[in-house]
C-alpha cells in the first residue's frame, strides 16, 4: 500500500482511470494529480477537448442505423457561439483569451 500526501491529509494513493479528455475529464485529472493519485486518461479521439473539438466531418449514417458506420465524435459546429462569458468557461490556470482580430 502506498501512502500519499494530499493537500489536507495523508491517505492511500489510488490508480484512477479518467474517461474522456474533455473539460470535465481534464479538470478531474488535474485535481486527482494534485491530491497525489496516479491517473490514466482514456480519450477516443487524437486530441484533448472532448465535445468542444470541432471536426468538419459528419457521420456516414446520420440516423445511426448502420452498426459499421464511420463515426465522428463531435458536438460543436463551425458557427457555434456561446452565450456565456469567457471567464465562466475558462479555468484559473487555462484562461480563454480573446483572439487577435476577433470581437471581444
Amino acid at each position: 500500500m502506498e501512502i500519499c500526501q494530499g493537500v489536507h491529509q495523508m491517505y492511500k494513493c489510488c490508480k484512477v482511470g479518467v474517461i474522456g479528455a474533455g473539460a470535465a475529464g481534464l479538470a478531474t485529472a488535474k485535481e486527482l494529480i494534485h491530491e497525489g493519485h496516479k491517473i490514466t486518461m482514456f480519450e477516443q479521439s487524437m486530441q484533448v477537448g472532448g465535445l468542444w473539438v470541432y471536426d468538419p466531418k459528419v457521420d456516414s449514417d446520420l440516423l445511426g442505423v448502420e452498426p459499421h458506420r464511420k463515426r465522428v465524435h463531435s458536438s460543436v459546429y463551425a458557427s457555434l457561439r456561446t452565450n456565456l462569458p469567457r471567464e465562466v468557461m475558462s479555468f484559473i490556470d487555462f484562461p480563454f483569451l480573446a483572439q487577435q482580430g476577433r470581437d471581444e
